[in-house]
């Protein structure tokens, strides 16, 4: 199994993507395409949560000359 990681992305190549490597039911092939899927939509939620929490943030650092949030971090941990 090829495993890289996407430097823009925390999301990995999978068995779905180097198929004739390994012979896999096409039933897994098919629920390693929705999980797959899924994980980018939830790595597409929290980078859009992330972007919106940076934003507030720069804004309120320049209208009220304090900042109140101190750090944000935000990750998708592999399996």
């Amino acid at each position: 199994m090829n495993i890289n990681m996407n430097p823009n992305s925390e999301l990995h190549q999978s068995i779905v993507n180097v198929p004739d490597l390994v012979q896999v039911p096409e039933v897994w092939m098919n629920q390693a395409r929705q999980f797959q899927q899924a994980m980018m939509r939830y790595t597409c939620a929290i980078r859009e949560v992330k972007t919106k929490l940076e934003v507030l943030n720069d804004e309120l650092s320049v209208k009220n000359q304090r900042n109140p949030i101190e750090m944000i971090k935000s990750r998708v941990k592999n399996l």
